[in-house]
């Protein structure tokens, strides 16, 4: 496990590096307008297992997905124009909406149903790597099932020891606490 203590000056060069993880089927602990969260391919079935896994998380709880723009969230969600007005108001920022999925969002993903969360988070480190990847991807809290959601990063190692599973985490310090997205659907 790599730890990157992210900082304007080399931002760019640690985010390369988690969208080279990420392209390669991997899963990385990244910072986000709320919450740490864990980023993955949103589009790859077999890394849903890993998210799952290190989570301790029903397959029954859908994930949402982190997009770069309103193009990106059109190309897996339906949006209706005063769905996409809505979104184009209030994203980036702290806002999760929840829209019809379309058939290339994996069923696995959202527990077999026909909606998607979808977010575009007002943060440097999510903006950057959703620039750099070409796909929606995961950001589901970095947190135990049943836990609270991490902050920092050494609320993070209290749950999830050094391990394998997570090669490399971007450490962006303290993250305001309490913020969780809101859901709108």
């Amino acid at each position: 496990m790599d730890i990157i203590a992210v900082t304007p000056e080399n931002l760019d060069s640690a985010v390369h590096k988690a969208a080279r993880i990420l392209k390669a089927g991997g899963v990385v602990v990244a910072p986000t307008d709320t919450a740490y969260g864990f980023a993955a391919h949103g589009l790859q079935c077999d890394i849903f297992d890993k998210i799952f896994a290190l989570k301790g998380r029903s397959h029954q709880n859908p994930i949402h997905l982190i997009v770069r723009d309103l193009d990106g969230a059109a190309q897996i969600a339906h949006m209706n124009q005063q769905q996409r007005r809505a979104l184009q108001h209030w994203l980036p920022g702290p806002l999760t909406f929840v829209l019809s999925r379309r058939e290339i969002v994996p069923a696995q993903l959202v527990a077999g149903g026909t909606t998607i969360g979808i977010r575009i988070p007002n943060h440097p480190v999510t903006q950057r790597l959703s620039q750099l990847v070409a796909f929606p991807y995961t950001a589901t809290s970095a947190n135990v099932s049943g836990r609270p959601a991490v902050y920092n990063i050494p609320d993070l190692l209290a749950q999830f020891p050094l391990t394998a599973d997570i090669p490399l985490i971007l450490d962006y310090g303290q993250l305001p606490t309490g913020q969780l997205s809101t859901v709108i659907d």
